[in-house]
């Protein structure tokens, strides 16, 4: 697999136009939580076999659910949007263990938040009609990113309203560029590993919070080898960040792979379907 394998021949000003053009549809797919400490973890609306929900990292879920509730990010303007826990139906796919696995899935119950979250304009991404077969094919190696929440980028404040201090907290969601690295599997999952900066220009020190984002591949698409444009598709969940020996400004982030998601994840939740 070459650097340039898949790669259109655009200038890199136009190649960046092009990813950075791709923000806004992977973002109207991306779910930040945050809970009352403030602790932070990020995830994918996404929705198969009839369900919605929130794919994520297990260990994200159980963070999650640890809680009475969680707060739903859903809009760039100041807001709160308090969900219960027992919104959520829990799927964890096997015990989350420390190398893998580490995935869950977060069955949304409450019909009419799934509505309110998509009249934010968000979209919960559709796993049964994605075309996978280009994943496994000529990939290009930058053109990858993971998406979350880093909690080094939150910040709070307080603010006097009526005589009560209220605590204001801005998170947000980033698309980090990043490149493929390998895929890797222990049998059952398959996982993803790719590598980014960290500790530079604006890219985290530490990507707590990012876990149980998307890994996304950004697949240039065209008709005619003239005009391109970039279609995103979800590759990877994020669990692990694993720091280079010698390199303070590079770590490694693992998850799983897109196998996980479109046969392990689709699997189950079909199995479900029809004994409820």
């Amino acid at each position: 697999m070459s650097d340039r394998a898949g790669l259109p021949n655009l200038t890199y000003a136009q190649i960046q136009q092009h990813l950075e053009k791709s923000a806004g549809y992977i973002h109207r797919h991306t779910v930040t939580m945050c809970r009352l400490d403030t602790t932070l973890c990020s995830g994918v609306f996404v929705k198969t076999s009839g369900y919605h929900g929130i794919l994520t990292a297990g260990h994200c879920a159980k963070l999650v659910l640890d809680n009475e509730r969680v707060n739903l990010v859903v809009s760039e303007v100041t807001h709160h949007l308090w969900v219960e826990r027992n919104v959520f139906t829990h799927v964890p796919f096997d015990e989350v263990k420390p190398d893998g696995p580490d995935l869950s899935f977060l069955i949304i119950q409450d019909k009419d938040l799934i509505d309110l979250i998509q009249k934010q304009n968000f979209v919960f991404y559709d796993l049964d009609t994605q075309n996978v077969d280009i994943l496994r094919g000529n990939l290009v190696k930058f053109s990858w990113c993971v998406v979350g929440s880093p909690h080094e980028k939150l910040s709070s404040k307080n603010v006097l309203i009526n005589g009560a201090t209220h605590t204001f907290i801005s998170a947000e969601a980033v698309a980090m560029q990043g490149n493929l690295v390998e895929f890797t599997t222990d049998g059952k999952y398959d996982y993803v590993w790719m590598d980014l900066l960290c500790d530079t220009e604006r890219f985290p020190k530490c990507y707590v919070g990012v876990s149980g984002g998307g890994m996304w591949y950004q697949h240039f698409v065209s008709t005619d080898h003239i005009n391109y444009t970039v279609k995103p598709i979800l590759a990877g969940i994020t669990a692990w960040q694993v720091n280079v020996e010698n390199e303070p400004n590079r770590t490694m982030i693992k998850g799983h792979g897109y196998n996980s998601i479109y046969e392990r994840v689709r699997q189950v939740l079909a199995e479900i379907r029809p004994a409820q």
